[in-house]
């Protein structure tokens, strides 16, 4: 038996409730103020959570697709890898942005990075 399909349906379902989450909920990370109620105040800071939140509905998305095809892997293989290239490719965009401006927090962000680019590989070479 092969647990790629249930592997698939927890990124899945993961990747669902975290997008969602992060498309409603605002997120700290762009804010340099410690106050209570999250209000991005520059322009850099208002184009970063309007980016955040359209990119964390793209990865709901792409949890949907994990759910969906993990019901039939076989015939549904080629959604699968290119929702897989396009984390490749996004691994890439942070190993750039980290060779640029360095990676911030360190050992999280080289974390995902390496998950990014390393486990599409793998569900590759796993696919039927």
């Amino acid at each position: 038996m092969s647990y790629l399909p249930i592997v698939l349906k927890g990124a899945g379902v993961f990747a669902m409730v975290m997008g969602t989450l992060n498309t409603i909920i605002p997120t700290r990370m762009i804010s340099n103020t410690s106050k209570d109620v999250y209000s991005p105040q520059t322009p850099a800071q208002i184009l970063a959570d309007s980016h955040l939140r359209y990119w964390a509905g793209v990865w709901a998305s792409t949890g949907a697709i994990f759910w969906w095809a993990s019901n039939d892997l076989a015939a549904r293989r080629v959604p699968v890898e290119l929702v897989g290239w396009g984390y490749v490719f996004g691994g890439i965009g942070r190993v750039i942005s980290g060779m640029k401006y360095g990676y911030k927090p360190e050992g999280l962000v080289k974390t995902i990075t390496a998950i990014e680019i390393v486990a599409p590989i793998a569900i590759w070479c796993l696919l039927p």
